[in-house]
């Protein structure tokens, strides 16, 4: 009977650890999504580091685990399939839900959804007609507007697909519009006259390409 009791015992303990390690494992995906559909100034990377340890705790529980098993001689199969378990699901985790695409995913399915991607065309468009401000904070050749100056030069009205972006940054350089914002740094690359961007200038990023002119990028470093 005390058997019976113990083993329930331990059933109940490593069912409770993959219950915890399926929370830990589709969190991840969900914030990584409404980061990117939201457009959230906050970074998920302080609870993508929270999900991180939850994940390594358990990890080291199931280690514990199995050398207690192997050292009792009692229930070594079972600590060690649990143990398989865990790492073959947080593996599989790690390849279908790496937090980049799911961001771009994200912000692609907000603004081409909500909004449209002619939306953005116009945008690059006005973008490219506002000048460049003298008594801008940032050293570069480039235009670059804050959120701000855009609210000053009244096109955050016309284009409400920027809220979805948090309080974007926007540059033009090369005949390129970038609006930018967040940490990770995500945003969408336009051109102004609807040549094809060229992937490879943007190597250091994970993007998304929606169309020749339109990319999505997110950079987690």
């Amino acid at each position: 009977m005390a058997s019976i009791r113990n083993m329930k015992f331990i059933a109940k303990g490593y069912l409770l650890v993959f219950v915890i390690t399926a929370i830990c494992v589709l969190a991840q995906p969900a914030l990584s999504y409404c980061f990117g559909y939201y457009g959230s100034p906050a970074s998920p990377l302080f609870f993508f580091v929270i999900l991180r340890l939850c994940r390594l705790a358990l990890f080291a529980a199931l280690v514990v685990a199995l050398i207690t098993a192997v050292i009792q001689k009692q229930k070594c199969l079972l600590a060690a399939g649990a143990m398989i378990a865990f790492i073959a699901i947080n593996l599989l985790a790690n390849m279908l839900f790496g937090p980049s695409a799911i961001i771009l995913r994200g912000m692609q399915n907000r603004i081409g959804q909500d909004h449209n991607f002619d939306e953005l065309r116009r945008f690059a468009r006005e973008f490219d007609k506002l000048p460049q401000l003298s008594n801008s904070n940032f050293a570069s050749p480039s235009k670059t507007y804050t959120y701000q100056d855009l609210i000053k030069a009244g096109v955050v009205g016309k284009y409400p697909f920027l809220s979805c972006l948090g309080t974007p940054i926007t540059i033009e350089k090369s005949n390129v519009v970038c609006i930018l914002s967040g940490r990770p740094l995500k945003g969408v690359y336009v051109t102004v006259d609807g040549t094809e961007i060229n992937s490879a200038d943007y190597s250091n990023a994970e993007t998304f390409r929606a169309s020749d002119d339109i990319v999505f990028a997110v950079r987690m470093d």
